[in-house]
This record gives C-alpha cells, sequence and structure tokens, in this order.
C-alpha cells in the first residue's frame, strides 16, 4: 500500500508543469478549490474597483488561474487589467482601439516605431488577423494602484492613451489622404514630418532614441574611416587591418585601404542586395593609448528597399580589454561602447536633389527682392539672404536631412554652413544671425544623437545664453545624457529663474505660463533622471513624488520610482569613492 502511495505521489510531480505559475491553474483543475490570492494583489483589487466604481465604471472581474482580470468600458473605449502576483505594476490594456487593411502593414508599423520611441510607459503594438486580411491595433501601459489617488491616476492615463490613439489615427488618415492626392506614398517624407511634431512635443527629452540613418550611393562611397570618427567619436583613429566575412571571407591590409574600404560592398552589388549579413572585425589602434591593439566588431545586416534606396543597419561595437594590471575595472577600456546607425544607399542621380534646391533658392531670392517675405517657407527663410550658393545649399540640405533624422549625413552640410558663417559673427544682421543660431542648434542636436557630447555641447553653448526653451532644453539633455557633472546646478539655476518669472506673471493667464510650467517639469524629471543614475534615490523620490500631480510626468515619475524601489531591494553594491589624504 505504502509503495502504491508513493508511486501516485511520484506521477504526479512528474507531471506537474515545470513553472510554479503553471502549477496553480494545475492543481485548481486536480481539487477544484478556489485560489487564494496573495495580500499584494487583493489589495489593488480592492484599489482599483473602487476606483473604476468612482469613475462610473461597470467592473467585470474574472480570472485564469494565475491573475486577476477586470474589463471595463470607459468613455466608449474598452479596457482590460491585469493583476499578476508580486508584481508592483497593473497592466493596463486598451484592445483593438483600430483596424486596417493588410497592405498597410509597412505604416503601421512605422508608426507604431514612432509612437513607441516617443512615449514614455505606452506601447501601440499590432497583431494580425490573417482570417480577414486585417491589422488590429492595441495600446498597453502600466499602472501603480495607491491608497490616495487611484482613480485620479487612472482618468490620466486612460486620457493620455486616448490622446495617443487620436495621434496614431489622424496621422494614419493624413498620410492615406496624401497618398489619394499624389501619384505615388513618399513615406520618408511622411515619416520626417511625423518625427518631427513628435521632437517639438518631446523636446528630445527621451535618452533612447531610435537609430539614426545616413545614407551612401555609388557617387559617396560609405568609408569605413569616416563613419567611425563620426559615429564612435574616435578622432585619433589609425585602422590596421580587418577581416570581412560575407559572401565568402576577405582580408584586407594597409591603412588607406582599410580606412576607405566601403562598407556597402559586402551587401550591395549591382544596385541589389547580394547577402543578407556580414561581419567585419576590424583592428585599429587609438592614438589616445597608441600602445594598445583595439578591436572592432562591425555587423552589416541588410533591412529593406523602397525602390529609391536600399537600407541596411550598421552596428559598431568596440570589444572592451579585459582586467588587468593596466586596465582597472572601472577603466574606460573596460567598458563596451556600442552604437548604430541606419544606412540609405541611394538608387537616384543627386540632380534631383539639386534642381530641387535651384529652385527652392531661385524663388526665395525673387520674394525677397519683391519683399514678399511673409510667402516664405521655413527652408526659403533659412536660405533667403545667402548671396553665396554654396552656403544656401548646404543650410537648405542640412536642414531637410535633420528633419529627416540623417544626422550623420546632416553634419556633412550644416558644418560646412557653419564654417562659411563663422568668420562673419561680428558683422551679421539680425535675421543672419538668428539663422546662424538655429544653424549651431541643429548642429548640437545632430552631436547628440551620436552621442558626441563634447562637440554637441561647443555648439550649443554658442546659444545658451539666447533664452529660448528649445536651446535650452537640448543643451539640459546634451548635459544630462553625457554625465556632465555642472549639471545638477544649472539646471537648480534655471528652475530658480523660471520660477522668479511665474512670480513676477502670476497674475496673467496666457500660453507663456503654460510653456513655463513645461519647462519646469521639464527641468524637474531631467534632474530626477540624474538623481537617479548617482543613486541619490532619497531626494530624487521627493522629487518624483511631486511630479505624479503633472499629466505628462505621471507616467514617467510611476517608473522611476518603481526602478528604484527595484534597485533599493537590489542594491548593486557601495560606489563610494574613497580619495587620498
Amino acid at each position: 500500500m505504502i509503495y502504491i502511495l508513493l508511486l501516485s505521489i511520484l506521477a504526479i510531480i512528474l507531471f506537474l508543469p515545470k513553472n510554479w505559475e503553471g502549477l496553480i491553474p494545475y492543481l485548481r483543475q486536480m481539487f477544484g478549490k478556489q485560489i487564494i490570492y496573495p495580500e499584494d494583489m487583493k489589495t489593488k483589487e480592492r484599489l482599483i474597483n473602487k476606483a473604476l466604481l468612482s469613475l462610473s465604471c461597470d467592473p467585470v472581474w474574472g480570472d485564469d488561474g494565475v491573475s486577476r482580470l477586470v474589463k471595463y468600458d470607459y468613455q466608449n473605449g474598452h479596457f482590460c487589467m491585469r493583476i499578476e502576483p508580486h508584481k508592483s505594476f497593473v497592466r493596463l490594456s486598451y484592445l483593438f482601439f483600430f483596424n486596417t487593411s493588410m497592405e498597410h502593414l509597412s505604416l503601421v508599423r512605422s508608426l507604431c516605431n514612432q509612437v513607441n520611441m516617443n512615449s514614455e510607459i505606452e506601447r501601440i503594438i499590432y497583431s494580425l488577423n490573417e482570417e480577414q486580411n486585417e491589422i488590429d491595433l492595441h495600446i498597453i501601459t502600466g499602472v501603480k494602484p495607491t491608497e490616495e489617488d487611484t482613480a485620479e491616476m487612472l482618468r490620466r492615463v486612460m486620457a493620455n492613451i486616448f490622446g495617443w490613439q487620436n495621434a496614431f489615427v489622424r496621422r494614419f488618415d493624413e498620410v492615406m489622404n496624401e497618398t489619394k492626392e499624389q501619384d505615388g506614398e513618399d513615406k520618408e517624407l511622411d515619416d520626417a514630418e511625423w518625427q518631427r511634431e513628435l521632437f517639438l512635443l518631446r523636446q528630445q527629452e527621451l535618452t533612447h532614441q531610435e537609430p539614426n540613418e545616413i545614407r551612401t550611393s555609388v557617387m559617396t562611397p560609405l568609408a569605413l574611416e569616416t563613419l567611425v570618427r563620426k559615429v564612435m567619436g574616435l578622432e585619433g583613429f589609425v585602422p590596421s587591418e580587418m577581416t570581412v566575412t560575407g559572401v565568402g571571407t576577405t582580408t584586407v591590409t594597409g591603412r588607406d585601404e582599410v580606412a576607405s574600404y566601403n562598407l556597402a560592398k559586402p551587401l550591395i552589388q549591382g544596385q541589389a542586395f547580394v547577402c543578407q549579413e556580414a561581419m567585419v572585425r576590424l583592428t585599429y589602434f587609438d592614438l589616445r593609448q597608441p600602445d594598445v591593439r583595439r578591436q572592432m566588431a562591425i555587423h552589416l545586416k541588410s533591412e529593406k528597399s523602397d525602390g529609391q534606396a536600399l537600407y541596411f543597419r550598421v552596428t559598431m561595437t568596440i570589444v572592451p580589454l579585459s582586467v588587468s594590471r593596466k586596465v582597472h575595472f572601472e577603466s574606460d577600456l573596460n567598458r563596451t561602447e556600442a552604437n548604430s546607425v541606419l544606412v540609405a544607399y541611394d538608387l537616384t542621380s543627386p540632380k534631383q536633389r539639386t534642381d530641387e534646391f535651384l529652385y527652392m533658392w531661385k524663388e526665395a531670392q525673387e520674394k525677397q527682392k519683391k519683399g514678399e517675405t511673409d510667402g516664405l517657407t521655413a527652408e526659403q527663410q533659412m536660405i533667403s539672404e545667402c548671396v553665396d550658393r554654396e552656403t544656401a545649399k548646404n543650410l537648405y540640405h542640412g536642414r531637410q536631412l535633420y528633419l529627416c533624422e540623417r544626422y550623420y549625413e546632416a553634419l556633412l552640410y550644416l558644418e560646412d554652413a557653419f564654417n562659411d558663417l563663422a568668420p562673419y559673427f561680428d558683422y551679421m544682421g539680425k535675421t543672419v544671425l538668428e539663422k546662424f543660431h538655429d544653424l549651431c542648434y541643429y548642429i548640437g542636436f545632430c552631436y547628440t544623437e551620436l552621442k558626441q557630447y563634447q562637440k554637441a555641447f561647443y555648439y550649443l553653448d554658442i546659444i545658451s545664453g539666447l533664452r529660448r526653451i528649445t536651446y535650452t532644453t537640448e543643451l539640459v539633455n546634451c548635459m544630462v545624457n553625457s554625465g556632465d557633472v555642472r549639471t545638477i546646478p544649472f539646471i537648480n539655476s534655471l528652475i530658480t529663474q523660471m520660477q522668479l518669472v511665474q512670480d513676477m506673471d502670476d497674475e496673467e493667464e496666457d500660453e507663456s505660463q503654460d510653456h513655463i510650467d513645461k519647462f519646469i517639469n521639464f527641468l524637474k524629471r531631467r534632474k530626477a533622471y540624474v538623481l537617479v543614475e548617482r543613486r541619490q534615490y532619497a531626494e530624487a523620490k521627493t522629487l518624483l513624488n511631486e511630479l505624479l500631480d503633472d499629466l505628462e510626468s505621471h507616467d514617467f515619475a510611476i517608473y522611476e520610482l518603481s526602478f528604484i524601489e527595484k534597485n533599493e531591494q537590489n542594491p548593486q553594491g557601495d560606489h563610494q569613492i574613497d580619495l587620498p589624504g
């Protein structure tokens, strides 16, 4: 009898699910008993149920054996929340808010990527309905119930969800309408315009951005040395040799041969992809450590073609050196450095772009002569007073590429324009000086995107005293993202200045007050980010709790507070440095 009992227990163990979460529904099915959920789940359920009732919702609760689920309608939207055990956040889903035909999959992917890059914790995802040949769109995010303001928090989060829904649908409809009016669909232009709208909205606050895009062609090959210097910031780069593995394996030796090697060559031949991936193993020296041989891995991967260009991704990774007597644990030589850019290999002649510029430039000159300055486009305003055609061309193409987020290529034009105009700085009129300031901003922005922060700071510092919010915002982002030790005092001084302006204009209710409020909250978010980076958690939590009351900052604050909580529970060790003496 005992042997039979032991064999039965062994059989049950063998057939149990391997993961413990799967054990709960298994036991429920076996014994038919009500699952006892952890206390933290019961608390969240109570807080959420109370909040939904206060919002005049009719919550319908259920479970899947592991999680608690609640479905409800709010302002004609169908929502679902999932409470999972031992997780501080509750997943909130807004399902099937939009659907479209499968033929628009490329556009849907593009818009999803653009929203997800600029939203803080909301994510738009899509699912494919093969039976109906349709794409369904959904928004997911996370909320953290509290005793104080769960209802207000839910109201703000759902308002934010509706905002991203409206932005997505509006932009989708705009692109579709423009496509109907034109002979063909210009996705590159659509993406650039959408990115510009989001850039103006977010002021490039996010640290992690979509990888940048650069362009090359038969006429302008993508030289390895040029890319390494611009993207990885290796000004003292001295190549030695490299091995290219794609369609076969090739070894390239000699400094000039390696430096001028065209990185499109392993993937593209005769205006078509010849393979999907290639690897480059590069050996080089950095003049900052001329006695140290360094290695870089370059991964090349084909992406897509739109008829006008072939796109491929270049991911560059500097291999760290092992810790030794010469290489300290905290040394830069022991850190992995990586960057990724999207390359567009043009299949068309540059003549069309040149003709477009000449038309814009001549039209701008004519309108300027006739005094019709109100009719000038933004690009024409930039180039209208440039007598030198080459400088005007650099300004025009540079700004276009900047708007399209092709930062590497934009710098080639913008820096040439800067070098042409800088010698005349003391003699510039007001209009030209404003254009020069914008030029500094564009260059600083591009270098910030490429993570070349010292170069970015040089250009942004030129315009730092002009008291323009966009300029100052970019300078703050540059300092924060680079870990500049002056960041906190600089942000504190800006907050103090803005609060003084608020106090002086307290009785006025206009748009300027709203801009100041948003700018102050932006500064507080950036300051909180730095405090978290420096592990000054107590001060960071005080600031983040203040930001919970701001609609645009609420999700950021929730995310950072959760990050702090996780790191306080799992500390990574004391990073205090003891100085000699």
